[in-house]
């Protein structure tokens, strides 16, 4: 209105927004999708802490907040492409980490089941138990790759638009269904709420969901494919 920017509403699932000092909030107006920079001391700004599975830092943050012009970040309504561009980058990153996660679980199931004995001999000599941990393997590994591939793709300045989508789809799945074999492996001990598997299985779902669930991300590529089946369009 005017000369000032009236931004009302609120964000959920804020990741570490209680120890920010300003916010850069999408917001939509008649002319598209824009971007204004807020800091979080501004009044009519409230930060409330949000509980997740994960039992990590997100909240919501309340907005009902008058600026100065000067607040907009870029011209007004042109936000929403560099926004799909941070999102892509930032999800193939998460990829990584959750490489990290999953590969850390692998090796922690791998060490129970070479120790843990039953019927008198170690776990990890059973033909199931080494099928699993097998399985567990090829998925990790096929996050690798598709995850390097969409990281080379980008630090090269390649179109990775389907590369992307293809990472976080596989890399979302794959970490889930690897900490879902690891507490089956782990038997009785990958129940119990206070071992460290649970804090990576809570993880690998919330980072499945983070930027688009992994139907969301293939819908993204079939998309692709249909504007562009012969090529990159």
């Amino acid at each position: 209105r005017g000369r000032r920017l009236a931004v009302r509403g609120e964000k959920r699932y804020v990741l570490q927004g209680a120890g920010a000092d300003a916010f850069l909030v999408a917001a939509r107006d008649g002319r598209g999708v824009s971007t204004v920079l807020l800091p979080a001391a501004t009044p009519g700004v409230a930060v409330v802490p949000a509980r997740t599975f994960a039992r990590d830092r997100q909240c919501t943050v309340r907005l009902d907040v008058v600026l100065p012009a000067a607040a907009l970040a870029g011209a007004r309504g042109t936000a929403w492409p560099r926004l799909e561009r941070l999102r892509r980058r930032l999800a193939v990153l998460l990829c990584a980490e959750m490489i990290g996660g999953a590969d850390a679980v692998l090796d922690m199931t791998a060490r129970y089941v070479s120790e843990r004995e039953q019927f008198g001999v170690k776990i990890g000599t059973f033909q199931a138990v080494q099928q699993m941990i097998a399985g567990m393997a090829v998925e990790l590994e096929g996050a690798r790759h598709v995850t390097r591939q969409a990281l080379w793709r980008l630090a090269e300045g390649q179109p990775a638009e389907r590369e992307v989508a293809i990472a976080k789809a596989w890399t979302g799945r794959a970490y889930v269904s690897i900490t879902l074999a690891a507490h089956q492996l782990h038997g009785g001990a990958g129940y119990v709420v206070d071992h460290e598997l649970h804090r990576y299985s809570a993880r690998a779902k919330e980072a499945e969901l983070r930027f688009g669930s992994p139907e969301e991300w293939l819908e993204d590529l079939a998309d692709q494919l249909r504007l562009a089946p012969d090529g990159r369009g």
